[in-house]
């Protein structure tokens, strides 16, 4: 039988090879994660304060979501938080998502960083329901309950950024 994730981390505690573990095989995700939300200048630091913080408080954990939801809110409210941080610090931001892979092709690799630019110009919700429906594969129902919104209120905003993405791409072809 395989453990869930919040069995994993309950026993991480006792083992500081096992919380090495769990750590090694969701910090390649967070950092994906946060990548999408806040793009390449905060990846790091805010990958790093996900599992700081899931390492500090992994005593009180309880179990009160699916993990994966848990997770996806958590690197989203530490996103938006060093968004806001920045934002206050040097003014404006403005969010790179360039360094998420791509495909060798000189082609495929200026037309995913042509849809990254026109996703960073998309209003931060929109962007966040994108990433979450699109990039993570999330469902209707597990975008909304991740962003504390109705699951109407995340196909708005997504009908909204794919009409935006779309405006932008008839306007900026390739």
């Amino acid at each position: 039988m395989r453990e869930t994730e919040w069995q994993w981390l309950k026993q991480a505690r006792k083992s500081p090879e096992e919380m090495a573990r769990f750590y090694s095989r969701w910090h390649g995700y967070v950092w994906k994660l946060a990548l999408g939300f806040a793009g390449s200048q905060l990846a790091d630091d805010i990958s790093q304060e996900v599992m700081l913080r899931v390492m500090q408080k992994r005593w009180l954990l309880t179990p009160r979501a699916k993990f994966s939801t848990w997770l996806y809110q958590l690197v989203l409210n530490v996103s938006r938080e060093q968004i806001r941080k920045q934002q206050r610090a040097q003014g404006d931001l403005d969010v790179q998502l360039l360094t998420l892979p791509v495909p060798d092709q000189a082609e495929a690799r200026l037309q995913w960083q042509q849809f990254l630019a026109h996703l960073n110009g998309l209003p931060q919700r929109q962007r966040e329901v994108v990433v979450l429906r699109f990039l993570q594969g999330l469902d209707t129902r597990e975008t909304a309950e991740v962003l504390g919104i109705s699951t109407g209120s995340v196909k708005t905003h997504l009908h909204r950024a794919v009409q935006q993405l779309h405006d932008l791409e008839d306007e900026n072809p390739c």
